[in-house]
């Protein structure tokens, strides 16, 4: 059967939601993109979304009482808020440069 990510999204700075702290840095976002594109292309994955494509500290203020549930995927983006990408965006832009076989 086809296998396929409809979602994920690493963190790259450390984040506390709903109580829970997530270590995280640029590196280690880099590190788990890196770890799911290399299973992708190991495994023939049909497709791999990433979740959030740029950080949204700003919006996080205006998501009212969705505030901290939006905490989880606040740094997520594989750019920052200003749109400056990070190591993560440019080893995504690499492999979706790769050519690939029709599934």
């Amino acid at each position: 059967k086809p296998i396929a990510i409809g979602e994920f999204g690493p963190n790259s700075k450390t984040t506390k939601a709903m109580g829970i702290r997530m270590r995280s840095t640029n590196e280690e976002q880099r590190k788990f993109v890196a770890f799911v594109l290399e299973s992708a292309a190991k495994h023939d994955f049909i497709f791999v979304v990433n979740f959030v494509a740029i950080d949204y500290d700003r919006l996080i203020r205006h998501l009212g009482p969705m505030k901290e549930f939006g905490r989880l995927w606040v740094h997520t983006g594989l750019a920052d808020f200003n749109g400056k990408p990070k190591p993560a965006l440019h080893l995504w832009d690499e492999w979706k440069a790769i050519p690939r076989k029709d599934n």
